[in-house]
């Protein structure tokens, strides 16, 4: 299926991609193969014209426990260190820079850099017994590429929380902190996202895609300004929808 190895499946859907992680034998941890396949597979879903959203998933135990820490254990020459991180740092951006809706469907575990990926995504569909955080520290390791999209959700002082506790919360937790977008029964994730993603893929793709890049356009500017980008945004999407 496209050269994907067999850690990922992927299935459309009426314009639905659903991305599963399957290497459920290591809790779906993020080793050089999966990051791989799955920074891939994103790439490929945004330049597909027939894929309007996506949906990340993955088994029952685990969304994602996070980098193989085995693999990662063995880099020992700096080259080697670097290289990975640049890997891992592409997966995180590949979803940011999609212009298409993304959900992540979690069951079960999703820490450290499996928890990063989920929040990544615009939406974080949460089964009732999904467990998230960064135990990292707990391990003596730096939770690093983790952390600016951490900080940009919930702001310094709760990515600090996050970071150097290494606790383990809860899905009504990230619902309460804003970051889980809706909490549903055990085994339902997937199927709520999925439907959710259908519903979205029923507006046009073009303005879904205007809004991202407006949201993101206007995240770090004055009000002043975001409303200059906005007017442009308003002019410029009126007339390509007249088209």
């Amino acid at each position: 299926m496209n050269g994907i190895p067999s850690f990922l499946d992927q299935q459309d859907n009426k314009g639905v991609r659903t991305l599963t992680l399957s290497r459920p034998e290591k809790l779906n941890a993020l080793g050089r193969v999966l990051i791989e396949a799955l920074t891939t597979a994103l790439n490929e879903a945004e330049k597909d014209t027939g894929v309007q959203a996506v949906v990340l998933s993955g088994c029952d135990k685990a969304f994602s426990a996070g980098v193989d820490l085995k693999e990662t254990a063995a880099l020992k020459e700096e080259s080697e260190i670097i290289a990975h991180a640049g890997r891992v740092a592409d997966l995180f951006m590949a979803i940011p820079r999609m212009t298409k809706p993304t959900f992540a469907a979690v069951e079960g575990y999703a820490l450290g850099g499996g928890c990063g990926l989920a929040l990544a995504c615009d939406f974080l569909i949460a089964s009732e017994d999904a467990i998230f955080g960064y135990p990292e520290i707990n391990k003596g390791v730096m939770p690093a590429l983790v952390t600016p999209n951490l900080v940009k959700r919930v702001g310094t002082r709760r990515a600090f929380e996050f970071l150097a506790s290494g606790k383990n919360y809860s899905a009504a937790h990230m619902l309460g902190f804003g970051l889980a977008s809706k909490i549903v029964a055990a085994g339902e994730a997937l199927d709520v996202a999925q439907a959710w993603a259908a519903k979205i893929t029923a507006h046009d793709p073009r303005i879904l895609a205007w809004i991202r890049e407006l949201i993101k356009d206007c995240e770090n500017v004055s009000l002043e300004d975001g409303l200059e980008i906005a007017r442009r945004m308003n002019a410029r999407a009126r007339l390509k929808l007249k088209d």
